[in-house]
């Protein structure tokens, strides 16, 4: 969900003043790697128009470390999704062919 918020580091600092103390604040987001954001970002905008900004791996580091959380333990995994039925999903109004383009 943080690539929909205005205020990243807001929201995560909600979380973790509702997590018990000894608890864990657990984030799973889209994270594309820095040189790919500035498109990906792009793509996700026509495709949803909610979407903000992703952040990169090293963003949400570096927020951890803002909120001087100690080590950070970092789990990365892909989600395959046909691009057809992401589509399917969105509500891009008219821009279809050209996210395909894209």
């Amino acid at each position: 969900v943080f690539h929909h918020l205005e205020s990243p580091a807001q929201a995560f600092s909600e979380m973790l003043r509702v997590t018990r103390p000894g608890g864990r604040a657990v984030v799973c987001d889209a994270m594309p790697p820095t040189l790919c954001r500035a498109g990906y970002d792009e793509i996700e905008r026509m495709r949803d128009a909610s979407h903000t900004s992703a952040l990169t791996l090293e963003e949400f580091v570096s927020l951890g470390e803002g909120f001087n959380l100690g080590e950070v333990a970092i789990r990365r995994f892909g989600v395959p999704m046909e691009f057809d039925s992401l589509l399917g999903a969105s509500f891009p109004e008219g821009e279809k062919e050209e996210l395909r383009q894209m």
